[in-house]
């Protein structure tokens, strides 16, 4: 698949792949090394969810920053902000924002990690 069709795909998911290879120097190859990476992230849900369960919104806070970090870096700027948003609750400690919204993120975080794999 050429590059041209990659990005188009990548757009119809909400991703701005020109705003990602900022991140990445410009550098297509790396850039979807780093998106193959976010493709591959998802073992940190069911920590993210126990630490959620549990209270502990400091290392709740820790893991969603991860994933806000990441999701910028690959141009998927509403996941980006949406995180943002969770980190900025688990800072804090807004359990009822984080609980009304932490769900809804994680279902569009996991289609558009879905997503990203059917076009890789």
């Amino acid at each position: 698949m050429d590059t041209n069709n990659k990005k188009e795909r990548l757009s119809a998911l909400g991703i701005n792949m020109d705003e990602g290879l900022e991140y990445c120097a410009g550098m297509e190859e790396f850039y979807f090394e780093v998106l193959q990476e976010y493709a591959n992230s998802e073992s940190e849900d069911s920590d993210l969810k126990q630490h959620l369960d549990t209270g502990d919104l400091k290392e709740y806070r820790t893991l969603i920053h991860g994933i806000k970090s990441s999701s910028k870096t690959i141009g998927a700027m509403d996941l980006f902000s949406r995180a943002e948003k969770l980190e900025f609750a688990a800072r804090d400690e807004d359990i009822e924002y984080i609980n009304a919204h932490h769900d809804d993120f994680m279902k569009d975080y996991h289609k558009l990690i879905a997503g990203v794999r059917e076009i890789l």
